[in-house]
């Protein structure tokens, strides 16, 4: 049991929120396509009942569900998580979005501690869009749920969505139910920023016409400046694929596509060597190998990457770090396990995951796939998912010196991660006119994409979103911090936006007794109550 969880604590910890339920929705697909051996079922499954399940287009490409569920019973057992994981299918191929991830507390304690191991940018990209924890045996909870997603521009939108359940446990991932929401074929279409489909706005008491959205106001809103940045800190990580001869390790620009990688990495080095604006404090080089030959040749092997292109970048731009190691990380089964996962064309594909799963012992592990099939599943490797194994990852961490208002606006398309939320704040407050409602407040747009999780970057990029009446686009920053009380406000006027009167008058009747925001509450309850009373 020990071994199993290490192994896990390396696998999930980098797969924890696309891996496992990629991996199940992998056991589904190629059951219902005769492959593999269908999951066992558990005897008493989750009782889930979905109600005001919506769906709808937002423009061309992006597709809005939103729905309750309903939570009963024994869900989860001890050291247990319940995923519940929406899709959109379409001609075979299947889109993902956020999953709600039901955890038991011992399987919460390991969920918080895998996480805690995660790249930054990873964490925030595929965290669940809601993490449920049972604390008693039994449960009696809904669940409210509404996420967009973008699909890319080759579908044909006469998909239907589908939300399968999965119970994870110690070692296994299994599918325990399937419900089918219905085709989307024929939901109507939004545009770009409008609100939910008018089926799935709730009425009003005695209403004789649906809610109008609001026109937000600056006024109506509010947006806060940040402190000041004392030390601006940045890390960044780069993905390099050199090619090296069979079993060399030196550097050869001009060799196979490495003249393009190597401008990559110009583009990524010459901004931080900027002199007085820029101040490299550290660069560690990792070197990855792909699995054929021996396990500790290529350990060796990719260590002595690692440090010829450490050389190279010390050479090439006269760097003379103290702290700028060269590791070699040897195999990366890991990676290739993701891989595997996410291509469907792999030959005996479900044997092949097995086999990475139950056998320990590296060099035996290969040799394992290299006997399925004939090889075939070894040849597919070796063409296709080995290649971009072979790689260097690139870590740098940098100071950046502090900027003008004139110098962030030169800065804020270029170099947008150099600046502090603080200085893209005075560029967005100098450009915030209100003259074009449909670019108001896009500085904020970037403030919260480098700063995710911060409450001032979402309440300020809310607010812009608001005022430009981008309600899928307010409800994405809003999501973050809806807890907060310094939201409650903004909430309101996002229920009010997308019709639905009695939220918007809650949220707003909150923010009365928020002091920053009481001002404005009050003012747009006001208008609400207007609104309602013109509709009747």
């Amino acid at each position: 049991m020990s071994r199993c969880r290490n192994i896990l604590v390396v696998a999930v910890a980098v797969l924890l929120f696309v891996g496992n339920s990629l991996t199940a929705r992998a056991q589904y697909f190629e059951t219902k396509r005769g492959v593999g051996v269908a999951p066992q079922m558990r005897e008493i499954g989750p009782e889930l009942n979905f109600e005001g399940i919506s769906m709808s287009w937002v423009g061309d490409r992006h597709l809005e569900i939103s729905f309750r569920v309903h939570v009963v019973g024994k869900v989860v057992g001890h050291d247990e998580a319940l995923h519940i994981v929406p899709c959109y299918e379409e001609e075979g191929a299947v889109f993902t979005f956020p999953i709600i991830l039901v955890n038991d507390p011992t399987r919460n304690s390991y969920y918080r501690r895998e996480t805690a191991l995660l790249d930054r940018d990873v964490y925030v990209s595929h965290r669940p869009a809601q993490v449920v924890v049972l604390e008693g045996k039994r449960t009696d909870e809904w669940v409210t749920y509404r996420q967009m997603l973008t699909l890319p521009s080759s579908v044909t939108r006469k998909g239907e969505v589908k939300i399968y359940q999965f119970i994870q446990g110690c070692c296994d991932l299994r599918q325990v139910a399937e419900y089918n929401a219905g085709s989307v074929a024929d939901k109507r279409d939004l545009r770009e920023g409008e609100s939910t489909p008018p089926e799935a706005k709730p009425s009003l008491p005695e209403a004789k016409a649906q809610l109008p959205a609001p026109e937000v106001r600056e006024s109506d809103v509010r947006f806060y400046r940040p402190q000041r940045e004392v030390v601006k800190e940045r890390r960044e990580n780069h993905t390099v694929r050199i090619q090296f001869r069979v079993g060399k390790w030196d550097i050869l620009p001009d060799y196979a596509g490495n003249y393009r990688e190597l401008q990559k990495v110009e583009s990524v080095m010459r901004p931080l060597l900027r002199g007085a604006d820029v101040t490299l404090l550290s660069a560690s080089i990792s070197g990855y190998a792909s699995p054929e030959a021996t396990e500790p040749f290529n350990l060796d092997l990719s260590r002595k990457r690692a440090i010829s292109f450490r050389s190279y970048l010390q050479s090439r731009y006269g760097l003379s770090l103290a702290n700028f190691p060269a590791r070699g990380m040897g195999e990366d089964w890991v990676g290739l396990r993701r891989a595997v996962e996410q291509d469907y064309n792999v030959p005996n594909r479900w044997t092949v995951l097995s086999v990475m799963d139950n056998v320990y012992d590296l060099d035996r592990r290969e040799a394992e796939i290299k006997r399925l099939a004939g090889m075939s599943a070894y040849r597919y490797l070796l063409d296709v998912l080995y290649p971009p194994l072979r790689r260097m990852e690139m870590e740098l961490q940098y100071k950046v010196r502090d900027y003008s208002t004139e110098e962030a606006e030169q800065l804020i398309d270029s170099r947008p991660q150099e600046l502090s939320q603080e200085e893209i704040y005075r560029v967005a407050e100098r450009h915030r006119d209100g003259s074009d409602r449909r670019s108001y407040g896009k500085e904020f747009d970037i403030a919260a994409q480098y700063f995710s999780e911060d409450l001032i970057a979402n309440l300020n990029a809310s607010s812009a979103a608001l005022v430009r009446g981008d309600y899928p686009l307010a409800w994405q920053y809003l999501s973050r911090i809806k807890e907060e009380p310094l939201a409650y406000n903004n909430l309101g006027l996002y229920y009010w936006g997308i019709g639905d009167g009695a939220k918007a008058e809650d949220y707003l009747r909150r923010a009365t007794r928020v002091p920053d925001t009481r001002d404005e509450a009050n003012r747009n309850l006001k208008r609400l109550h207007v609104a309602v009373k013109q509709m009747r």
